[in-house]
């Protein structure tokens, strides 16, 4: 092929190229869902995943999102949620409608996909029972109390030996119930989680559970 006709298929290319929208400058194709499924996994992957997680770990599990769902529709709507980014597409918001109107499944078929963890002394349990509904709202990475990450076993083991005012280590494998962490959750006047955030304190199987798993060193 010659110069003068390779020079122009580049051309003809290039401005093909150029009047495709998704090669425009500064902007991206909007997002949309990743599955037609009425189901959380669906939600999950296109919406709180990719936009909500980083902020709010609790929303990577079903109980941590169905907990807080009205709050949560509430701030999508608006668009006052994803906290500096880019609201939300047309697309993302209808399909998390569709979801909260057939009743915010977990699967489709009515099944479960979310594995639930009889309450236990160890790590898989502790998480997805305490650590991710009732402590990730603030406790992770980016959240408002990110100077304590609890979002993995390692975080929580790195700080174990974390003295605070009270002269206390968050964790004390020698003696678990002298742990500032197990103080903090049966403070009378400020506990946590605290009462403003709406989610409930840890049981008495909850409480007697965490303390085991703090005695058998973090199983």
């Amino acid at each position: 092929m010659s110069k003068p006709v390779q020079f122009l298929g580049a051309v003809i290319l290039l401005l093909t190229a150029c009047g495709n929208p998704s090669h425009e400058v500064g902007k991206q194709p909007q997002n949309g869902p990743l599955s037609t499924k009425v189901e959380f996994a669906s939600v999950r992957d296109a919406i709180f995943t990719p936009h909500c997680v980083g902020c709010h770990g609790q929303y990577s599990t079903y109980g941590g999102v169905k907990r807080e769902l009205p709050a949560i529709w509430s701030a999508v709507e608006s668009d006052r949620m994803p906290k500096n980014r880019p609201p939300l597409s047309a697309a993302l918001k209808e399909s998390l409608k569709k979801w909260i109107d057939a009743g915010a499944p977990e699967m489709e078929d009515g099944g479960s996909e979310i594995p639930e963890f009889e309450l236990a002394a160890e790590w898989n349990s502790i998480y997805g029972n305490i650590i991710a509904p009732k402590c990730l709202v603030c406790h992770n990475p980016n959240g408002q109390a990110k100077f304590l990450d609890l979002s993995t076993r390692q975080s929580i083991y790195d700080a174990r030996n974390r003295v605070f005012a009270t002269g206390k280590k968050l964790l004390d494998l020698d003696n678990a119930a002298n742990s500032y962490l197990l103080d903090v959750i049966n403070d009378p006047v400020e506990p946590m989680p605290p009462p403003q955030t709406n989610i409930p304190r840890l049981n008495t199987a909850e409480i007697e559970t965490l303390t085991k798993w703090i005695e058998l060193g973090l199983p």
